[in-house]
């Protein structure tokens, strides 16, 4: 009996060493993209792509990307499990700020691309919009459901697919 539990332990230490592996080769992926696009046609509006790597906004934006492309969620899931996950940041106005002027440099940078990027563009655009309008409050929800953000919203997704 020793032996087998010896060797399922072995199994998942195994497992658990390649779900982190992934884990962090999917994070590294996500910090080439969003600095990539920081910084692919010289037009630097106020993207401070040398922001270090442990930095709390660096950590946003690698699993805002992740959340966004691998995980395929849409802007309101990505940032609702973004408000859960990185309070720091959405409780924090100059990290925010710092995020959205990432956020801009990157949706300017997908409409200079061209346009199979729109649809990314215009994910980014929402996600700017969400966290300059975030005041504070506990409920991301109220947020989303706000005038400003509905009417804004909506005239982002004429013409195009709903997130």
């Amino acid at each position: 009996m020793p032996a087998s539990s010896r060797k399922r332990n072995k199994g998942k230490d195994r497992k658990a060493k390649q779900l982190a592996k992934k884990e962090d080769n999917e994070r590294a992926d996500a910090r080439d993209f969003w600095r990539r696009f920081c910084g692919i046609i010289q037009c630097h509006h106020g993207c401070d792509s040398s922001i270090i790597s442990d930095h709390p906004v660096s950590s946003f934006m690698d699993q805002f990307i992740i959340n966004a492309q691998i995980k395929e969620m849409t802007v309101h899931q990505n940032l609702t499990n973004l408000f859960k996950s990185h309070t720091n940041i959405w409780n924090n106005q100059s990290y925010r700020k710092l995020g959205i002027n990432i956020l801009i440099n990157i949706g300017v940078n997908l409409i200079l691309n061209g346009d199979e990027s729109i649809d990314g563009a215009i994910c980014t655009a929402k996600s700017i919009l969400v966290l300059e309008r975030y005041v504070g409050t506990n409920d991301i929800g109220s947020v989303f459901d706000s005038r400003v953000v509905r009417s804004k919203s909506r005239d982002l997704y004429i013409g195009t697919k709903k997130y």
